[in-house]
């Protein structure tokens, strides 16, 4: 009696065991469906992560451009504290103190070549028209 009631589950569960095992998985439109999916979604990160690095990029660039244009502005204002240059007594010559001043201006408009330079002549009140 007892080989009966495993007989009879044992038949009773192959069909749904059977049933089972024919039961399909996900088709291939929905696997190429999600992997479509999968592969934009991987695409957006991608996009979102490049643009992220060239604007990290561009501000870097800006904030170097900025830096480099605050240094010539501070070392312009530094140049024009010693803008005042003299030539020796009754000569044509310029005083050898000022010689480094000069060189200073030099090297900046080196370095600079866009910048634009005035140069202004002063004569002594207190000498006569023809001489000065």
């Amino acid at each position: 009696m007892q080989m009966n009631k495993v007989m009879k589950s044992f038949i009773i569960a192959l069909p749904v065991v059977t049933m089972m095992a024919c039961s399909s998985g996900p088709s291939e439109e929905e696997l190429a469906a999600e992997r479509n999916r999968i592969a934009q979604q991987q695409a957006a990160e991608e996009q979102a992560a490049q643009e992220a690095e060239e604007a990290r990029v561009k501000a870097e660039a800006v904030k170097r451009q900025q830096m480099a244009e605050e240094m010539v502005k501070q070392e312009l204002q530094a140049l024009q504290n010693e803008q005042t240059v003299y030539f020796d007594f009754d000569r044509s010559n310029i005083k050898s103190d000022f010689f480094p001043v000069l060189d200073k201006h030099a090297e900046f408009l080196i370095k600079n070549p866009g910048t634009k330079v005035v140069i202004e002549g002063h004569t002594d009140s207190r000498g006569t028209p023809e001489y000065n």
